[in-house]
């Protein structure tokens, strides 16, 4: 048979008063100063309250005390009469490196001022806007402008890149038109230079079709087939290397002077049989400046200067 255990009064208003005392120091947020003098804490006391780490934006990462020095000491222990449970999230940083490196890994770039990229979670001195809510939110909020451009490539970069800084007009893929990189592409920054060729953008450089001499041609790729795709896409890394490729066919030829030539030129087209220094059994133009220079050169090597 059962046993009933009646306790008295006082047992019961004790066991109730240590009730109190426990909800108190735990997650309620009540205690938001005269902690006791010690309070023990472990990774599973932590769980208790937010998980330890705490879930997704939190890095995975459970030295707590480099990012939340007021209220956790290096050991993990909660700090008596610290911040912990005054229902603020209390930040003391003492190093970027703890969550993405300090600067992050490649493909970033190896500069540690922050600010000029992510001012939207980096005040103007690097130090955290925690204020602002967007570090630590699971994004990596970037804003570009001329100044955060410079930090990576230069504004524009160096040649043989054009001196023009209309970005999105030959990097639309990944900058829009008011200079700012698209927030849905993820090619910036990839290691790659992704090029979005268009009539507009070939322009910028060399005019589309470029000027005289060059014939009032715009089918690119019939004369630099090296270079430029039939739907005017780039090929290979033979584009702006400072020097003008010509790969040519003899359809190409015959846009400036008919293939073979007219008039008393010999029905031959064969033309490196006399005019070796100008272009090669291939018909690719191999030496610059002798080409479309308003003369009929009759030169063949070793004599192409």
């Amino acid at each position: 048979m059962s046993k009933r255990i009646y306790l008295p009064f006082v047992a019961i208003f004790m066991v109730t008063s240590l009730c109190g005392v426990l909800s108190m120091v735990g997650c309620d947020g009540e205690l938001s100063d005269g902690l006791p003098e010690v309070i023990e804490s472990s990774g599973d006391s932590c769980n208790t309250c937010h998980l330890s780490p705490p879930g997704p934006p939190h890095p995975a990462d459970d030295r707590c005390y480099a990012c939340h020095a007021a209220t956790v000491d290096a050991d993990g222990e909660t700090i008596a009469g610290g911040a912990h449970f005054n229902e603020t999230t209390d930040y003391a940083v003492v190093g970027c490196d703890i969550c993405h490196g300090f600067p992050p890994a490649a493909p970033h770039v190896d500069v540690t001022v922050c600010s000029p990229c992510h001012a939207a979670s980096v005040t103007a001195d690097d130090a955290i806007d925690w204020k602002g809510g967007n570090h630590a939110n699971g994004t990596v909020e970037a804003a570009v402008s001329a100044a955060s451009c410079e930090l990576c490539h230069g504004y524009p970069p160096a040649d043989p890149h054009p001196q023009n800084d209309d970005c999105g007009t030959c990097h639309g893929s990944t900058v829009g038109a008011d200079g700012l990189l698209l927030a849905d592409s993820d090619k910036h920054n990839n290691g790659e230079v992704d090029l979005l060729v268009a009539v507009g953008s070939c322009d910028v450089c060399h005019g589309f079709p470029p000027a005289d001499p060059h014939p009032a041609e715009a089918a690119c790729a019939e004369c630099h087939s090296g270079t430029v795709d039939d739907a005017g896409e780039f090929v290979g890394d033979a584009h702006e290397n400072g020097t003008v490729d010509l790969k040519m066919t003899p359809a190409a030829c015959g846009k400036c002077h008919s293939m073979p030539p007219g008039g008393d030129h010999p029905p031959k087209d064969n033309c490196a049989t006399c005019h070796g220094c100008v272009a090669d059994s291939d018909w690719n133009i191999i030496t610059e400046g002798m080409h479309i220079n308003g003369k009929v050169d009759f030169v063949s090597p070793p004599n192409c200067e």
